[in-house]
């Protein structure tokens, strides 16, 4: 609601506009009243000044911010960042004896971090195992992902079961390759998997640790472990 200050301006404003039209008509008009019409006019005009005088001085004194003097300053936790992790190091628990897949967290596929990790967990997938017996509508329950990345964690989790396939490796063949099933890895053909997984390594579509090498033995490996679970 205006202050009166301000009605009182609004009204020397009106007033200014009435004075410089009534000294404009007696001007034009009334030549022996010429110098009374410029009068008016001057009047007018001193109304408008005094009107933006207060206009900026008003703007002015919003810009600045009053401090209050008793109130305390709310102090501001900086917390400095943890430094990055070095590279991950590749080490393949297929060379490791009976490594037991089962022990193998959630988390080991790629694409789920520690935040669906834990989700996962919670819901019952602890376990590579666990993962690689669930269906994509139960992870889509559990964690915000779409039902194709669903499909294709539990394709990297199934995959890590072969002997020769370790969970860098699955996910070079279903992220690099998209096969999807030991069926498809089993009649796959060397020279042509090879070509697509050092391909997708090459261009960044998969993430390997240090260390890590695709060779054409290391392919031709994966395919002779998916023929042996295949039905004679």
């Amino acid at each position: 609601m205006p202050s009166k200050i301000s009605w009182l301006i609004y009204f020397l404003a009106i007033l200014g506009i009435v004075f410089i039209i009534a000294g404009a008509v007696v001007y034009l008009l009334l030549a022996t009243l010429q110098i009374v019409g410029i009068a008016l006019i001057i009047t007018g005009v001193a109304f408008f000044l005094l009107l933006l005088l207060w206009f900026f001085s008003r703007e002015e004194s919003e810009e600045v911010p009053i401090l209050k003097k008793n109130k305390p300053v709310e102090k501001v936790e900086v917390k400095t960042a943890e430094p990055l992790a070095g590279p991950e190091e590749f080490v393949p628990e297929v060379m490791l004896p009976f490594p037991g897949r089962k022990q193998l967290p959630v988390n080991t596929i790629e694409g789920i971090g520690k935040a669906f990790g834990e989700k996962l967990r919670k819901g019952g997938l602890e376990w590579v195992e666990d993962l690689a017996l669930t269906t994509p509508e139960k992870i889509m329950r559990l964690v915000d992902v779409s039902e194709l990345i669903a499909k294709k964690w539990i394709a990297m989790a199934r995959l890590t079961w072969l002997d020769d396939v370790s969970e860098e490796d699955a996910e070079c063949i279903v992220l690099g390759a998209n096969i999807t099933s030991i069926e498809e890895l089993a009649v796959a053909k060397t020279d042509d998997l090879y070509y697509k997984v050092s391909t997708a390594e090459k261009f960044g579509r998969v993430q390997v640790p240090a260390g890590y090498k695709i060779t054409k033995a290391m392919v031709q490996k994966w395919i002779e472990s998916a023929r042996k679970e295949m039905p004679e």
